[in-house]
């Protein structure tokens, strides 16, 4: 099918604030050191390997907003020697701040468990939308999704963070429709210049460099954002086999079949993003701005959809900020191991709760209000500015 070209577009300058505004949730959440003992712990929306994602409630908070608490188990990091990554997540997360992406509200730890207060996002995943779309999932819809996905990816790679594990199932949606990036488990911060060499992500999505290991940068997660472009809109991923050596082998291969319906626009994107070397893809050596001014993106304001002013294609049905309707529902039985971690395992975990003693304004630093380790406290605070 045929592609168009890309033709000129007005210049002008879409920039991302590092000033943010702090939700009152959010301040209390900092202001103190907490203890399980202080939530109201409800519903299971969510499990893993070592730990699973509870709602909850502040029981002293008049506005009683709910959160999602991570709930992870201590022994079970240390056995599957996940302690790294788990430091990284929450590190990495207190990084970010951004309208698109799902807030870290802060942490704290017992004897037994870590627990990460994040932002309750109920609108379900993006995951469940495609599938309830069958394949028909509009133009415009499929534009506003990527196009906010974008702006999440592109403010994650300025501070040289690579997500490594972009799906829609990665993908909430908030009760007023716009898209949050969340699960930054495989994320890593890796410089200009230096490669990572770890097999990572989900069968599906990785890029060949990831599977060769031959070194993978940010640009990995341009191949994943093509390969969730496609599935927006045919409602399942370009690479289908029936293991996870099958699917590998289809994507160092590299066939795309585009269904006949897709629109021409994406099509032609899609391909200039599933592009080996990672240094030809596009996003890697011509910027974002080569993303932002493909004509797969023609028409849309940039600015307006980053101040999320665009009105969004789909609205979840949900009742309230606490309706977890829209998530499957799992048992709230916890199995409680007996084994204990030792006090030198204990050391591991020195330093993940976070409190901020002192009062927040209404708006803060995105890394100076921030309890961060002294080495990513290095990220300097600037404006990050694309143009369009």
């Amino acid at each position: 099918m045929g592609c168009t070209s890309s033709s000129s577009v007005q210049d002008k300058t879409l920039k991302f604030d590092n000033l943010v505004t702090v939700s009152p949730l959010k301040s209390l959440v900092l202001s103190k050191k907490w203890t399980p003992s202080e939530l109201d712990v409800e519903t299971t929306i969510g499990e893993g390997m070592f730990s699973r994602v509870r709602i909850a409630k502040v029981k002293d908070d008049v506005d009683q907003t709910p959160l999602a608490l991570k709930i992870l188990k201590k022994r079970d990091i240390v056995k599957m020697q996940q302690v790294d990554h788990v430091k990284s997540e929450k590190q990495i997360l207190l990084m970010l701040s951004h309208p698109f992406i799902v807030d870290l509200l802060g942490t704290f730890q017992d004897e037994s468990h870590l627990y990460m207060m994040m932002e309750f996002v109920n609108g379900g995943e993006l995951h469940e939308y495609i599938q309830n779309q069958g394949g028909a999932t509009s133009s415009e819809a499929a534009q506003f999704f990527s196009g906010e996905l974008f702006l999440a990816l592109a403010y994650v790679h300025s501070l040289n963070v690579a997500h490594r594990d972009l799906k829609p199932q990665n993908m909430l949606i908030s009760s007023d429709g716009h898209l949050k990036l969340t699960d930054f488990g495989f994320a890593k911060v890796i410089k200009p210049g230096e490669k990572s060499y770890t097999l990572v992500g989900t069968p599906e999505y990785v890029a060949p460099e990831v599977i060769t290991k031959d070194g993978h940068g940010l640009a990995c997660d341009w191949w994943s954002y093509g390969v969730c472009l496609y599935e927006i809109l045919a409602g399942y991923t370009p690479f289908l086999g029936e293991d996870m050596d099958s699917v590998f082998a289809l994507i160092l291969e590299n066939k795309v079949d585009f269904p006949k319906s897709m629109n021409s626009k994406a099509c032609d994107l899609i391909r200039k993003l599933l592009v080996e070397p990672e240094a030809k893809r596009l996003g890697s050596k011509a910027g974002h701005d080569s993303i932002m001014r493909d004509p797969w993106f023609r028409g849309l304001h940039w600015q307006s959809l980053n101040e999320r002013r665009i009105n969004p294609p789909y609205i979840p049905p949900v009742k309230g900020a606490d309706d977890t309707s829209m998530f499957i529902r799992y048992s709230d039985r916890v199995s409680e191991s007996l084994e204990q971690i030792t006090p030198e395992e204990q050391e591991q975990f020195a330093r993940f709760s976070t409190a901020q003693p002192h009062s927040l304004t209404g708006r803060c630093s995105l890394t100076k209000q921030r309890i961060l380790p002294e080495e990513l406290c290095q990220v300097p605070e600037q404006d990050v500015a694309f143009k369009y």
